[in-house]
């Protein structure tokens, strides 16, 4: 019997005109060998992806209500993001 950790992969961009990393870009890996909470800060873009085959599954823990009026999303091959994930 064949074991495959659950993966996935996490992509970060900071777009926000007021920040020292405005620009830059961040790929985490997620997974059974690698666990770990992440806390991603109001204005971060970020995408995920599941990199094994099994499902992965994600936790969204917030201290307010969802406000979807606050929410901006882009499609996955936007050009004001500089990733793809092909």
């Amino acid at each position: 019997c064949g074991f495959e950790p659950h993966v996935g992969l996490w992509f970060f961009f900071d777009d926000r005109n007021d920040s020292l990393t405005k620009g830059q870009t961040y790929e985490v890996e997620i997974g059974e060998d690698h666990y770990c909470l992440l806390k991603v800060p109001f204005g971060i873009w970020y995408s995920f992806k599941t990199v094994s085959s099994f499902p992965s599954f994600i936790v969204n823990c917030t201290d307010g209500v969802h406000d979807p009026a606050e929410t901006v999303t882009a499609p996955l091959m936007s050009s004001q993001i500089p990733h793809s994930w092909s």
